[in-house]
């Protein structure tokens, strides 16, 4: 259950970018960025898509990813106040009507895809 976000506009919608990339990824990160969302009464979730990574050094921490879908599934399971979006997603379009569309009729959620 969410409190009201004390000294926030409450004409403005507030969310989080969950750390499902980079070496701060993990479940337990994860579930605490989404539980302070929902604490704090903010709207949504979001999670991001990185699937093509150089091979450098100074790129090795984006090489930890948590699928974005994945983890808005299993974070709209265990906190379902919270909307789930994802920033950026790269699919083919069949994936997306297969995989993505069916969820909102499961989770009775919209699906935020910009």
């Amino acid at each position: 259950m969410s409190v009201p976000a004390r000294g926030y506009d409450r004409r403005m919608r507030y969310g989080l970018a969950l750390p499902n990339f980079t070496d701060v990824a993990s479940p337990e990160a994860i579930e605490a960025a989404a539980a302070v969302a929902e604490q704090l009464g903010w709207d949504a979730v979001w999670t991001t898509d990185h699937v093509l990574v150089d091979r450098s050094d100074d790129a090795a921490d984006y090489r930890v990813n948590y699928d974005a879908i994945e983890t808005l599934a299993w974070v709209g399971a265990r906190h379902p106040s919270l909307r789930l979006g994802t920033s950026v997603i790269v699919v083919q379009s069949s994936t997306v009507h297969r995989e993505i569309c069916p969820r909102p009729r499961i989770s009775r959620k919209s699906v935020d895809a910009t």
